[in-house]
């Protein structure tokens, strides 16, 4: 894979991840101000997306730029092991997003909870 492959897909991402958050916030009658925001930063290895409100900011999953695979947030730095998603996929990982992060594994199965509108 290239790496204009994955930063399209990345890009593509963030557009779905974007829209399903704010169709949540419009559903829960938030304020312009209480709106997430998504954004991306660049790593050697990985890429950070990075939910933002205001000034807080918090690492909502990792990218893998050699696979595509999405990894959940171990924190800033560093993503959990285990893949939850690719950005490959028809719905570009959509299948693994949560409200705040990626699916969490329950005993090797995913988590039956999904972010929904």
């Amino acid at each position: 894979m290239e790496k204009a492959d994955i930063r399209n897909r990345i890009d593509q991402f963030l557009v779905e991840l974007q829209k399903r958050m704010d169709a949540y916030d419009t559903k829960q009658n938030y304020s312009a101000n209480q709106n997430d925001q998504v954004a991306v930063e660049f790593g050697s290895r990985y890429a950070r997306v990075i939910k933002s409100i205001g000034s807080s900011r918090s690492a909502y999953c990792f990218v893998d730029l050699t696979t595509g695979d999405l990894l959940k947030s171990a924190g800033w730095k560093a993503p959990a092991k285990g893949s939850r998603g690719n950005i490959f996929a028809d719905d570009f990982g959509m299948s693994a997003c949560e409200r705040y992060t990626l699916v969490y594994f329950n005993r090797g199965r995913r988590s039956s909870r999904r972010f929904s509108m």
